[in-house]
């Protein structure tokens, strides 16, 4: 009887998998090799048909038989734990965009501008459901990352459309890691939160007045920006206490605009406007942050700055820095 049984479901998940409409991907451009951009877009194609299986059958994430990193899919299987969410059509299109080393060489792609439908998995979810995708790829096909990424007029904005020289490939690589720092409170990431703060950085909140410890980082007027002032592991661990106490956390950043800090080559502001809709409370603001790109592979935050949405935003003037 039991055999009869898991036979059963076994023919049913089937059959609801083979009934998910299959998505079609294409890549319209930035990938100059055919051969390439094919196995790009099978690995595209196989991922957006696993989203929309899983969407469709309310079945666990399958990544089985897609070309992907394990660091990739564990990322991937702690948002979908969070939200789901399923490819905006079955036709789809992306952007390819070459990440170049110093040489001029392509190394890796990134595909850009994939918009997908969220399927929050709370009921009383009533914010904003479209978000985009960029997907972090070898010329093999293999997937490195799977992201929630800026708009593409955004994108455009911050990117610039001169694909050359080091100040481009920096600001690729400030945009990926302000797109990692979103996603980190997408899938309430407390280890990426943990490491990419600064031991010592300066943490201004919306809050009542808290305990400031001393910092290298500081604003020249602290009257600036009076609200509360909190050190790293005080802000942690409020947002550790964020993340329990809410049954779903979306958050929207927009308006990205990165400016270098002058005489510190390796520190750049960034200005966004952020748009919080969690369980229990919704509210937009500005934010401005300083990172510090002395280890590019492992950037910190020296300043998140919150500030209200009818404030000027800050800029590099308003801190004293080491």
């Amino acid at each position: 009887m039991m055999k009869r049984l898991l036979s059963i479901l076994s023919v049913c998940w089937v059959f609801a998998s083979a009934n998910a409409q299959q998505v079609d991907f294409f890549i319209s451009d930035g990938v100059d090799n055919e051969e390439i951009q094919a196995l790009m877009e099978l690995q595209v194609k196989n991922l957006l048909n696993a989203f929309n299986t899983a969407a469709t059958t309310g079945d666990e994430l399958k990544l089985n038989g897609i070309n992907i990193a394990p660091l990739a899919a564990q990322n991937l299987t702690m948002t979908w734990d969070v939200v789901h969410f399923a490819p905006e059509a079955m036709g789809m299109t992306g952007v390819g965009v070459p990440q170049k080393n110093s040489n001029g060489l392509v190394y890796s792609y990134q595909v850009r501008d994939i918009g997908v439908d969220m399927k929050p998995l709370n009921a009383d979810y009533d914010g904003p459901t479209r978000r985009i995708l960029a997907i972090d790829m070898m010329p093999s096909g293999k997937i490195l990352d799977v992201n929630f990424a800026m708009d593409p007029d955004d994108y455009a904005a911050l990117a610039g459309k001169d694909e050359e020289g080091a100040d481009w490939q920096r600001r690729q690589h400030i945009i990926h890691w302000c797109e990692q720092f979103l996603n980190a409170y997408n899938k309430c990431d407390m280890g990426f939160m943990e490491n990419v703060f600064s031991e010592d950085a300066l943490v201004i909140t919306a809050k009542n007045k808290t305990r400031h410890v001393p910092s290298d980082v500081a604003l020249a007027d602290p009257d600036a920006a009076a609200k509360a002032t909190a050190d790293k592991a005080r802000y942690i661990a409020g947002l550790r206490k964020l993340f329990r106490n809410n049954k779903y956390l979306n958050v929207r950043i927009t308006d990205y605009d990165i400016e270098p800090v002058p005489g510190k080559p390796d520190l750049y502001g960034v200005t966004l406007k952020q748009d919080w809709t969690t369980a229990k409370y919704s509210a937009k603001s500005n934010v401005y942050m300083i990172w510090d790109f002395s280890n590019e592979d492992k950037p910190k935050i020296q300043a998140r700055i919150w500030q209200p949405v009818n404030e000027p935003p800050l800029t590099p003037a308003a801190f004293t820095l080491p």
